[in-house]
């Protein structure tokens, strides 16, 4: 049985004569223990649940990414061809502009040689009455 001598040299410890709490584990420590288990689990789950929201925001923002790029190369082809298509406008502008000109040229010189014939028909309708 303890007598609160520390080493054998008969002086006294404080501490030695303090009742020691460390036998057996009490109901509070238990308690302690198992509320301490349960903040550990709910940590780890809320944990478990940052990480796996962390690697699907990832992944959507993988998806998004992706996405833009496809846009982006598609809207760069797009406006190539528009580029291209203008131009194709504007030298088929060109091209109608020259055909109705020339079309309009054919036209007058149409007209002049149609009053041209009716004066050769006419000198001739009068040499022939000459004869």
């Amino acid at each position: 049985e303890r007598k609160g001598n520390v080493g054998g040299g008969g002086i006294k410890s404080p501490i030695a004569t303090t009742p020691m709490k460390f036998s057996s584990p009490s109901a509070n420590n238990e308690q302690e223990v198992e509320r301490l288990r349960a903040q550990l689990h709910e940590q780890a789950v809320t944990t478990s649940l940052r990480k796996a929201d962390s690697t699907f925001l990832q992944s959507q923002l993988h998806e998004k990414d992706q996405l833009l790029k496809d846009v982006s190369q598609i809207l760069e082809a797009v406006e190539k061809r528009q580029v291209e298509l203008e131009a194709e406008n504007e030298r088929l502008k060109q091209e109608y502009s020259r055909s109705i000109a020339a079309l309009k040229s054919k036209e007058s010189e149409v007209l002049i040689l149609e009053k041209l014939m009716k004066k050769r028909e006419t000198e001739i309708k009068k040499l022939k009455q000459q004869e």
